[in-house]
């Protein structure tokens, strides 16, 4: 109980923080998600409760996530402004709304391999919530999700289903599906968000790479390539990195991206040499779901403001189940 008021908490900061731009709050929630995490990994010692808890974290969050687009879906209310809406379809702003569109598709990819991990036994609703939250992610109208959504979907498939005769027969006919009642009806929207003027500084993807360019520079300038401060680009670029490597660089400099680079590259091995380990069907489901959610996480992160304190919370719960089943293993 205590868990989920504190989860509440940080899910109400982040909200409050993508309203009204309070940086030293949101910074105090980042906080707040490491004392959470250690409150579940205290208190919660039992292997059956950590996964209890924290999949029915991600699954809440999920479905309310995948509750608010259907909504806003249905009756249009919706206020994303940021980009002017292309073709017949409006574009979802999500539980965060407003600026923070990008946070919110970025939060329901994070969740949604723990919503398709509850929904595993009944294979109608399985198939259809993945179709639903396709033609959610088209009209989101984020180029990020459209790349890295499918990515997701198709990794937790591989990884949690056997390939069979019927399961390939199956593919191509979800294929015709999304092409024809997704894509085709919403081509020209997709066209012209795809076909970005590179050389425009007023567009998001060239204005990005200015931005990345001068955090690079300004980095490098610093007395032992210490970082720049807590939302530094917030107050000078008037806007955050989009990207968790450069955010990283920023907050704590060179030292502190190598070492987040480290803890990536850290969990590559352990889901490479792990993955064969885990012989209890259970563990394997949470080990495969999670490392999902953590792909999601990393795409997510590397065009939007993942750091969020709610999506930082997700990050740390990812590790601690990963954490959880590994020292399963080395105790057997």
């Amino acid at each position: 109980m205590i868990l989920l008021l504190l989860l509440l908490l940080s899910f109400s900061i982040s909200i409050f923080t993508a309203y009204n731009k309070v940086y030293h709050i949101r910074g105090l929630a980042h906080h707040l998600t490491i004392f959470i995490l250690f409150i579940l990994l205290i208190h919660n010692n039992s292997k059956v409760n950590i996964f209890k808890n924290i999949s029915n974290i991600f699954f809440v969050l999920g479905v309310l996530s995948l509750i608010v687009y259907v909504f806003q879906l249905i009756t249009g209310q919706t206020d994303y402004v940021y980009k002017r809406s292309i073709g017949f379809v409006q574009q979802l702003g999500g539980i965060f709304s407003g600026s923070g569109a990008n946070d919110s598709v970025g939060l329901f990819m994070v969740t949604f391999p723990f919503v398709l991990f509850k929904l595993e036994k009944n294979k109608l609703i399985f198939y259809l919530v993945i179709i639903l939250s396709f033609f959610i992610v088209i009209q989101t109208q984020t180029r990020m999700a459209w790349i890295g959504f499918p990515m997701v979907v198709l990794f937790y498939i591989i990884l949690n289903r056997k390939i069979t005769f019927n399961y390939l027969l199956f593919i191509p006919i979800i294929i015709f599906i999304i092409i024809s009642y997704i894509i085709i009806p919403n081509f020209e929207m997709l066209s012209n968000r795809l076909s970005v003027d590179f050389l425009d500084k007023k567009s998001t993807v060239s204005f990005r790479f200015y931005m990345w360019a001068l955090i690079i520079d300004s980095v490098l300038n610093q007395p032992f390539l210490l970082g720049l401060g807590i939302y530094w680009s917030k107050l000078n670029i008037r806007t955050i990195a989009h990207n968790i490597f450069f955010e990283m660089l920023i907050w704590g400099g060179v030292l502190a991206l190598i070492i987040f680079i480290f803890l990536i590259l850290y969990l590559l091995y352990v889901f490479i040499f792990y993955k064969s380990k885990v012989k209890l069907e259970g563990d394997y489901k949470i080990f495969a779901t999670s490392f999902s959610s953590l792909l999601a996480y990393l795409l997510w992160g590397m065009t939007a403001n993942a750091w969020i304190p709610i999506g930082f919370l997700l990050f740390l719960l990812n590790l601690a189940l990963i954490r959880t089943i590994v020292l399963s293993i080395k105790n057997e």
